[in-house]
């Protein structure tokens, strides 16, 4: 066989085992008749309809004498970002920053907290109505992180960005002060054995509800830097942490931890419910990339792609890309990937 048609049967190999990347879909969030440049805030899937969507927005309209005026604007959607509508009306004109999702036993509907500038708001029926907890909240600084026990709604903590902590225990009514942090977290998530974790400068640390005081997770000395964490509820709960040298996943509550290969360099991660083994990542790039065997071995989803957050929504399993400085959410369909 001479050395051209060497060349072509290995050309040949290499294309067939090469997989082409998913299709992505740029959707605009909101009514079309709204107009002006935007930006995204925050992104929240709802915890019991994951078809069901809720986006913080500032929109910024022209008025006159070459003038601008930004409005806040919050959107839910009931069909994975299909169709929207506005749920803000009851926000006091706030400019919401973080949104947090909670399933709490014993109720029908999820609780949505929304935290604006130093205010804090929780719905009970996906944004039909809201009451505003700010009062007594003493929230000097802004709002970083919150929670709500997932066996008793009157159970909620807030933790601010300069690391002070507060809780309640009647629904927000009245709020005492809880053991502090060092410096507020970067990222943080809840499991549904009420224990909080948090990822922050200087390590990821977890709480239960109950407890008075924050336990160190990570091992001493491994750096961190902003970024992210994904828990996976269970006995123990499983835990993957985002970090200066990669991927960082725990089996066993974090009091274990392993870099996962190939990991370096990475911003967003999320974890499928149904499969604590298949995880999707957000390069430094902006390039999601993702593996179903722990990282053992790993498959581009998307080119490089200007987009800030990364969540998983839908029935089917959906993936959105958000834009932090437009309206644009890219979707991708998790089945046509296997």
């Amino acid at each position: 066989m001479n050395r051209l048609k060497l060349l072509l049967l290995f050309f040949a190999a290499t294309l067939s085992g090469c997989q082409s990347l998913p299709t992505w879909t740029r959707v605009i969030v909101g009514p079309k008749e709204v107009k002006g440049p935007d930006a995204i805030e925050a992104v929240a899937v709802d915890s019991k309809d994951p078809d069901t969507l809720y986006l913080a927005m500032r929109l910024c309209t022209e008025a006159k004498n070459f003038s601008f005026r930004i409005r806040p604007l919050l959107w839910r959607s009931d069909d994975c970002g299909k169709t929207w509508v506005d749920i803000g009306k009851g926000l006091k004109n706030k400019f919401i920053r973080r949104l947090h999702m909670t399933s709490v036993e014993g109720l029908e509907a999820p609780i949505l907290l929304a935290a604006a500038e130093r205010s804090l708001f929780i719905s009970m029926d996906r944004g039909a109505s809201w009451k505003d907890l700010s009062a007594g909240l003493d929230s000097r600084e802004n709002i970083v992180a919150m929670a709500v026990h997932p066996k008793n709604a009157k159970e909620l903590i807030v933790i601010f960005e300069g690391g002070r902590c507060v809780q309640s225990v009647d629904g927000g009514k009245t709020w005492r002060k809880a053991a502090a942090l060092d410096v507020g977290p970067s990222s943080y998530c809840v499991d549904s054995g009420a224990c909080v974790y948090l990822q922050s400068a200087k390590g990821v640390f977890a709480r239960r509800f109950e407890e008075k005081k924050w336990r160190k997770l990570s091992p001493a000395g491994r750096p961190f830097s902003n970024s992210d964490i994904a828990v996976v509820s269970g006995t123990p709960s499983w835990l993957y942490v985002t970090s200066d040298e990669g991927v960082l996943a725990s089996q066993d509550g974090g009091k274990n931890w392993t870099v996962l290969p190939d990991t370096k360099g990475v911003k967003g991660i999320e974890v499928d419910p149904d499969d604590k083994s298949r995880i999707y990542v957000q390069t430094r790039e902006s390039q999601i990339i993702t593996s179903n065997d722990l990282g053992q071995s790993w498959r581009e989803l998307s080119e490089n792609m200007a987009f800030w957050a990364l969540n998983l929504a839908g029935k089917n399993k959906t993936l959105l890309a958000s834009d932090r400085v437009s309206r644009v959410i890219f979707r991708c369909q998790i089945p046509a990937l296997d």
